[in-house]
């Protein structure tokens, strides 16, 4: 972005990167004067429910967490001195031999998460990161005047410290449906069937039954099923090699099926053509017709009606 210029009579040039490290600042000082005034306004609410107190203090928290959150991205983008990033935490830990507010705790182990493995690496953080983790220590064996959550916080910090920071567990983030198909290619060892490219699959054809195109190549169906099934009925003399997996009686499975003229494949077994068709039941096993019961005949008038007396 362009500079602009001076504001309220100083000499430098405003540019977006000062006004964004001010504001930075500005946040993290006032983040104590901040809290203390939702605390005085809540204080005059009448009947204030522990609904609206809750409310009003997490979002002085959040604004606070994601304020230190920005600031260590900022130094591992080189936009913050570490001497700066040192000032902060020092004024996170307070005075030695003193027990800071939990919201200073939290946030400092949530600036130490983010930055923690680059200040490790910096040779004139290493002493100092020693003595921030000192006072974590005596954080956690503080039961009187810490709370089970900000010790088991700064229990979690340590540990991610001595695993050389790598987290226990794999943070959850929102995936493409590119990342989740090729996860899951991955986990059954498969390799992601190969790109189409205007309607067409790389080997040049159309469709699963269409024929092959200048290319050479068969149909995009029998590209898609040699990427996923290598060992299927369209498979290259170059691709039919072992692919490492081991299953119980596979090399016999695999001789005999080659002796037959069959296929195997070490995922599937017999390899098994999709295009079947749906035979008719045999007609031993069709059931039986039902048998009718005849219709009663129908009486007939003569028989119905008596016979008239002769005259005499």
């Amino acid at each position: 972005l362009p500079e602009s210029p001076p504001w309220g009579g100083e000499k430098k040039p405003m540019t977006f990167r000062r006004v964004l490290l001010n504001t930075c600042q500005e946040e993290f000082e006032g983040a104590a004067a901040q809290r203390a005034q939702i605390l005085e306004e809540i204080s005059a609410i009448p009947d204030c429910t522990n609904e609206v107190k809750d409310y009003m203090l997490r979002k002085v928290k959040l604004a606070t967490l994601g304020n230190i959150r920005l600031i260590g991205e900022l130094f591992k983008e080189k936009m913050i001195l570490e001497k700066i990033l040192h000032a902060c935490i020092l004024d996170l830990l307070g005075k030695p031999k003193e027990v800071p507010p939990e919201e200073n705790m939290e946030a400092l182990c949530n600036l130490l998460t983010t930055v923690g493995k680059n200040l490790d690496s910096m040779p004139r953080s290493k002493s100092l990161m020693e003595s921030y983790f000192v006072r974590l220590q005596a954080f956690t064996k503080n039961e009187k005047a810490v709370s089970p959550r900000i010790r088991f916080t700064c229990k979690d910090v340590i540990d991610l410290r001595r695993n050389k920071w790598i987290p226990r567990r794999e943070k959850l983030v929102a995936k493409t449906i590119d990342e989740v198909h090729a996860e899951a290619a991955a986990e059954m060892g498969l390799s992601r069937p190969m790109p189409r490219q205007g309607g067409q699959s790389a080997g040049g054809g159309g469709g699963q039954h269409g024929g092959g195109g200048q290319g050479g190549g068969g149909g995009g169906g029998h590209e898609e099923e040699r990427a996923m099934f290598p060992e299927g009925p369209n498979r290259q003399p170059e691709q039919a090699t072992d692919d490492g997996w081991e299953v119980a009686g596979r090399k016999k499975k695999q001789a005999e099926a080659q002796a037959s003229g069959a296929t195997y494949s070490a995922l599937t077994g017999p390899y098994v053509p999709t295009n079947f068709s749906v035979r008719a039941p045999p007609p031993s096993a069709a059931p039986p017709p039902k048998e009718v019961a005849p219709a009663a005949a129908a009486p007939t008038p003569a028989a119905a009606a008596p016979a008239a007396p002769a005259a005499t």
